[in-house]
């Protein structure tokens, strides 16, 4: 059973927030389960809130809602027939688990929500890549990182597979051929949607399905680039990308988690990819340093030799 991330979103009434997201974060309690030799193995089968080593995670923004309740409504808030404006808050949290069990947690919140009918975002997904490429201007593969979403762009979203190697190569040799001229920065190509951007001998590419946002898509690989370019001091050339490729994945992988947008603030990426340098100001080499130096290892020649 696949085990997927989502973003739940949906709408309270503000007195009620805090209460409604109490009774979520309980549900991603683990269960317990023994196995036939006797040992109890916990297995987490909903995550809700959780980050990494954050639990309850969350955002809220306030806001005004408005309805018109209608013949045959039970409102919780105002009268039928009369506009009503409450104060509500809009809910973001990340969901990990399966597809049904996503469906049981929004269950859940129509059991524990005050309103009759909760307004909430049935498209349970978050921003999503399919693949991170970088080519030099020959069409040659200088990097590559694809990623197995569900909403990546895979056949389950009508989108060809590219699964092998091989599939991935001709995939990449294909779309070289159609964005190798500077002057686009988009492309709808083969069931993917490409964003893309030159640099001297290099093209860097960040492919996603074609129903996901094509203005996040590009906003990731700014936010990627200019990171890259603050690190590498505006060196982003395939020399300079292959002599740092550790720090080039860094990048990504703040930028881009499982295929999953995460960041799009080039300063906090490089930020968090960028190393601190050592302190030297504590140390002095003067000629007595030398010469103490010089007197040590000639002692430890000394014994070795006698």
């Amino acid at each position: 059973m696949a085990v997927n991330r989502f973003k739940l979103v949906f709408f309270v009434p503000r007195q009620s927030t805090q209460a409604v997201l109490s009774h979520l974060f309980t549900l991603s309690q683990p269960s317990t389960a023994v196995t036939t030799s006797a040992v109890a193995q916990t297995t987490e089968v909903l995550r809700v809130g959780r980050i990494g080593a954050y639990d309850g995670c969350a955002f809220v923004s306030p806001g005004t809602g408005q309805y018109v309740p209608l013949e045959g409504a039970n409102p919780t808030i105002g009268k039928v027939g009369q506009p009503e404006f409450v104060e509500e808050d809009r809910v973001e949290t990340l969901v990990t688990g399966t597809a049904e069990k996503v469906k049981e947690l929004v269950t859940e919140l129509k059991k524990c929500h005050p309103y009759e009918e909760p307004a909430y975002d049935p498209n349970l997904s978050l921003y999503t890549t399919t693949a991170f490429i970088v080519l030099d201007t020959d069409g040659n593969r200088v990097l590559a990182k694809y990623y197995n979403n569900k909403n990546s762009g895979s056949s389950e979203t009508g989108g060809k597979s590219l699964s092998t190697l091989k599939d991935q190569r001709a995939y990449e040799k294909a779309l070289w051929e159609k964005t190798k001229k500077p002057g686009g920065d988009i492309i709808l190509y083969d069931t993917y949607l490409a964003v893309y951007r030159h640099s001297l001998d290099l093209i860097f590419y960040l492919l996603g399905p074609t129903t996901e946002n094509e203005l996040m898509l590009n906003s990731a690989l700014v936010a990627f680039f200019d990171a890259l370019s603050i690190l590498l001091r505006n060196q982003v050339e395939k020399r300079s990308v292959l002599d740092n490729l550790d720090v080039v994945l860094l990048c990504l992988d703040e930028t881009i988690d499982d295929g999953i947008i995460v960041e799009t603030d080039s300063t906090a990426i490089a930020s968090r990819v960028s190393r601190p340098r050592p302190d030297t100001t504590d140390i002095v080499i003067n000629e007595q340093t030398i010469m103490n130096a010089y007197e040590t290892v000639k002692a430890r020649v000394s014994q070795r030799i006698f």
